[in-house]
């Protein structure tokens, strides 16, 4: 035996994040499954990044609130049984986790390895970061882009 020892995946519960009662409850084996992410990322270190792309999302869109009783009464059409505001918000919540997930992990590993995969996820983050800011265009019924003539 030469000693080494391995971080076998862990294994998580599924929770469920309770929202402000407007917006929708996010359960953390869909983020897990949407993000990729595997046992390495801790459900405490998860739940702490939902509950702050939650409370950004949700301060985003606190405009929608004073248009409708219920979140799902805004949507436009329901796809797979889920009404597209909903698919709309999950989508916002997994590309802030996504990208916060990427941003923190990529410093963990220092060597020149490391670094280069760290500049390899950069797209990926920006990626990320595009896809929340056109998810919460979308669902305040904004153009994605904003052209000027100067």
């Amino acid at each position: 035996m030469s000693g080494f020892t391995f971080n076998a995946p862990v294994s998580t519960e599924n929770e469920s994040i309770q929202n402000d009662g407007f917006f929708p409850d996010i359960q953390l084996n869909d983020v897990r499954e949407k993000v990729r992410l595997d046992g390495s990322v801790t459900n405490k270190r998860l739940i702490d990044s939902i509950i702050s792309a939650m409370l950004e999302i949700n301060d985003q869109l606190k405009t929608l609130k004073s248009k409708t009783v219920t979140f799902n009464e805004l949507a436009t059409s329901h796809i797979a049984g889920k009404p597209n505001t909903q698919l709309l918000y999950e989508r916002a919540i997994y590309s802030a986790v996504a990208a916060d997930i990427n941003e923190k992990y990529r410093s963990y590993d220092s060597t020149g390895d490391g670094q280069k995969r760290g500049q390899e996820l950069e797209p990926t983050v920006d990626d990320h970061r595009r896809n929340l800011r056109w998810t919460i265009r979308d669902l305040l019924g904004q153009p994605r882009c904003t052209v000027e003539l100067i």
